[in-house]
């Protein structure tokens, strides 16, 4: 069996210097703010991710790049760097939906959780609630073609969770399955059953459930 390489680990032991700058070994907790050169420190990670793209976008001759990503910037008690995040990232969006053959997926891998909010009844429920979403530019969208992308829109209105995603990246470079409308074969490019329920996905004990009526 072929090990998977990774080729390159971009910046991600920049996050060491950084923090080894103000005393830190991890930016779990505190501070509630990380800057450097007078930027917050998530902005790095930004316009690292934007320079690879315009590189690319810039070489006829670069392959296809698959690139991974994972903040933890709002793992702090007060949410302040949550929030020092919005204008880098409302920059990053806007800059990624230029790059017309880059499809861009954003996730959380989970709703807040970390100030006193999220010890509340209704702080527990939104723990379970992640964002998701994904920018796809004219490009993309061909190369999708109108049944994958009419199964996006309305997969935005049902339940699916990441193993979903999963077999629908998974299924684009198979012959056997890219053309599937089978959601449990291609995932969410395929439409998901408006029925579905959290009772048809795997979930952890303590989980809260966002369908309505679902815990009674």
């Amino acid at each position: 069996m072929a090990k998977k390489m990774v080729d390159h680990f971009g910046i991600t032991h920049f996050s060491c210097t950084v923090l080894n700058r103000i005393g830190r070994t991890n930016h779990y907790d505190n501070p509630q703010k990380i800057c450097l050169n007078g930027q917050f420190y998530s902005w790095y990670f930004f316009d690292y991710i934007r320079k690879v793209y315009t590189a690319l976008e810039n070489n006829r001759k670069a392959k296809p790049l698959v690139s991974y990503m994972h903040f933890n910037t709002g793992h702090e008690m007060t949410g302040k760097r949550m929030i020092n995040m919005d204008a880098s990232m409302a920059k990053f969006f806007t800059d990624m939906a230029l790059f017309p053959n880059t499809l861009t997926v954003i996730f959380s891998d989970h709703g807040h959780k970390m100030t006193p909010f999220s010890y509340t009844e209704e702080g527990r429920r939104e723990l379970f609630d992640p964002v998701f979403f994904m920018i796809v530019p004219d490009g993309v969208k061909e190369k999708l073609g109108p049944e994958r992308m009419g199964a996006l829109v309305t997969n935005q209105k049902r339940i699916f969770m990441l193993y979903d995603v999963h077999k629908a990246l998974m299924s684009l470079h198979d012959s056997q399955k890219k053309d599937s409308k089978d959601y449990l074969v291609s995932g969410i490019f395929s439409e998901i059953p408006a029925n579905r329920t959290c009772a048809d996905l795997y979930m952890l004990p303590l989980t809260r459930c966002k369908c309505e009526g679902f815990d009674e």
